[in-house]
């Protein structure tokens, strides 16, 4: 049993509703957090890219390096 004034979690948690702009409020919220989301996937898959390159490009070099050293089979 609540007492007067007190919502299910306790006092100062009224039992109204929630203003009529709350959805309004929350789509904003979740447009922007999209938004941002979005633009994080975009630069961490432009990291992993140059990530990827970098390293085929250290695996080409070293690949290089070895066939140079490497006696000529004749």
């Amino acid at each position: 049993m609540h007492r007067s004034g007190a919502g299910p979690i306790g006092p100062g948690f009224p039992l109204t509703r929630q203003p009529a702009d709350c959805p309004a409020a929350f789509e904003g919220y979740r447009e922007e957090t999209l938004r941002r989301l979005d633009q994080e996937q975009k630069e961490f898959e432009t990291f992993m890219g140059h990530l990827r390159m970098a390293k085929d490009k250290a695996e080409f070099n070293q690949f290089m390096a070895e066939r140079r050293t490497r006696p000529s089979q004749a």
